[in-house]
């Protein structure tokens, strides 16, 4: 146990400098907000405000990122904190241009709720069991490492998908999800999403924030683990894993809606 100590300070190092380098660049592009988005700000602000009886109230939390407000019906229950659904849209409704500021947004809220906190959790019980990394030891401090590694894992695989290839590729970030029709073609419509997204622009194009962004992840990841499994075929596995991962988030955020409303009987948003 001694002998990875100074290995574990190292890559702990490592994946400090790397967390801060992405979080700072989503403050920086926070900071540099157009002018559209401000005025989406301001009218949410409004629309906000206004009687929940009257025919033009609309909720803040469903505008916020051009959500279509016409029916209550495609807006799904928020379970805040759980699962982020503030990126989820539906097909075929109008949406403004997503600013850097939503992208960052996004990709936070992703990151840090619950079920990224409970995945991460089970995940890296199962590597545990397994002794996929030896070097990482047993125990408490054994588990530790495994989850750290996980969660840093997953941190720089969003932040690379959802924030810096988007940027780069002036590509939309948002799932747009069916919400009706057969279970068979809403599982292909979430799987295309891996292949294919939107531009800014709001044109189809492939999904080069995905691919770009999760090579970039996987080749990061090599940074903080063990010497041994800083490798080219590590690296090429795990980016693998990451688009089926991904693959599998889109089938989810497709079908979350209608679990919602069939458990639970809900079809809006709560009061914010």
């Amino acid at each position: 146990m001694n002998r990875a100590n100074p290995t574990f300070m190292m890559t702990k190092f490592h994946f400090s400098l790397v967390s801060s380098a992405i979080f700072s660049l989503g403050l920086l592009a926070t900071s540099s907000l157009d002018a559209q988005d401000v005025a989406l700000r301001d009218t949410n602000a409004t629309s906000s405000s206004s009687l929940p009886d009257s025919p033009g109230a609309i909720s803040a939390d469903s505008t916020a990122f051009g959500q279509a407000p016409a029916s209550s019906s495609t807006r799904p229950f928020r379970f805040r904190g759980i699962i982020s659904t503030r990126g989820l849209v539906q097909e075929g409704s109008t949406q403004p241009p997503q600013t850097v500021h939503d992208k960052f947004i996004i990709a936070t809220e992703d990151n840090f709720n619950l079920y990224g906190v409970g995945a991460v959790g089970v995940v890296a019980g199962y590597h545990y069991g397994l002794e996929s990394t030896p070097e990482f030891g047993k125990g408490g401090k054994g588990y530790a490492r495994y989850y750290w590694h996980g969660y840093a894992d997953r941190v720089i695989e969003i932040y690379s998908v959802e924030l810096i290839a988007p940027i780069i590729f002036h590509q939309d970030t948002r799932f747009y999800y069916l919400g009706e029709g057969a279970l068979k073609h809403r599982i292909g419509h979430a799987i295309r999403r891996t292949f294919v997204t939107r531009s800014n622009s709001g044109h189809d194009q492939f999904n080069y924030s995905e691919f770009v962004g999760s090579a970039l992840a996987s080749g990061v990841s090599t940074l903080y683990y063990p010497r041994a499994y800083r490798t080219a075929s590590n690296a090429a596995q795990n980016w693998g894993i990451n688009l089926g991962v991904d693959a599998f988030g889109f089938i989810i955020q497709e079908i979350y809606p209608s679990v919602i409303r069939a458990v639970f009987h809900r079809n809006t948003d709560p009061a914010p």
